[in-house]
């Protein structure tokens, strides 16, 4: 039976029937406090009894966090699996259509799950959104994104400002609506390393943290305390850095600055999309100030 869900005004027409699959679509899109006016941009998820007919493309490799995915690539259908189970995403001027099959196998259902976020994640960039891979904090003046490369301290950081009075808004990922710099968190919670725990959390008490997927400890918005934001206009980014080399030097130049922020939003798979990110992107290093903040063992200064 088809349901329809709006996410961030962009409408889904959502049909699934594996139970697993209703619980990963629940978990990682369904956010209704994030409820923003309709977008003409329609999204199809559905779940078919068997493999569509594959079709010829190039192959390539999509990286992720923890893996990496072989995709059959067109200019605007992609091809994630085999035809035991996988992942399709077919992309229109007006919508996308996302189908995956063969959800039963459980020994698939990782890949599964990584595909879909991979295929969902591009239908909304291809609606007009961003993807922001970083953590935000927001205070009087507005959301700071905290972004860099894997592991330099974003987590951390996050937590240091939140000592200073800062709001969280997201420790890993949100949305950015590039035309109104709307920042939407996209988590359930903060993250941080038992170590990290131990030095910058020492106040909150063990039992409010789970054992989180990648080994970190995980702790939810409703046990953080203080105030969360969930959205809130950006105004400026800063990218952590551990390099001595350019200690002391707070500003970006124009080149740094757009690699930061392809880094921070990603390389989208369809060639239209990358255009439309690429014209995005040439905006924001223009609009929203962005600087560089060295992290060492001293007092945080944002």
């Amino acid at each position: 039976m088809v349901r329809h869900v709006a996410i961030l005004g962009r409408e889904f027409a959502i049909d699934l029937r594996t139970p697993a699959l209703e619980e990963w679509f629940a978990q990682n899109w369904i956010f209704p406090e994030q409820a923003l006016s309709p977008v003409p941009f329609a999204i199809a998820l559905a779940e078919l009894d068997g493999p569509p007919e594959l079709r010829d493309g190039e192959m390539t490799h999509v990286a992720l966090h923890r893996t990496s995915l072989e995709c059959i690539a067109g200019d605007r259908c992609f091809t994630f699996g085999d035809v035991t189970a996988g992942v399709r995403m077919e992309l229109d001027d007006h919508g996308s259509r996302v189908s995956v099959w063969g959800a039963s196998n459980a020994a698939s259902l990782n890949r599964i799950f990584a595909a879909l976020f991979v295929a969902v994640g591009e239908s909304m960039r291809a609606s007009g959104l961003l993807p922001l891979h970083g953590a935000v904090v927001v205070d009087h003046r507005g959301a700071t994104a905290l972004v860099g490369r894997s592991d330099v301290g974003k987590s951390t950081t996050l937590w240091r400002a939140m000592q200073a009075g800062w709001a969280p808004l997201a420790e890993d990922f949100a949305w950015l609506d590039p035309v109104t710099l709307m920042v939407y968190g996209w988590d359930r919670g903060l993250r941080l390393t038992a170590d990290s725990r131990t030095r910058f959390a020492p106040e909150v008490p063990m039992e409010r943290f789970r054992p989180d997927d990648d080994g970190k400890l995980f702790l939810s918005y409703d046990q953080v305390g203080g105030v969360v934001a969930r959205s809130a206009a950006l105004t400026r980014v800063v990218v952590l850095e551990r390099d001595a080399i350019s200690r002391g030097d707070a500003a970006l130049s124009a080149s740094e600055m757009v690699r930061a922020w392809w880094e921070a939003v990603g390389v989208p798979l369809s060639p239209v999309v990358v255009a439309r990110v690429s014209g995005a992107i040439a905006s924001l290093v223009r609009r929203v100030p962005t600087q560089r903040l060295h992290l060492d063992d001293g007092p945080l200064a944002l």
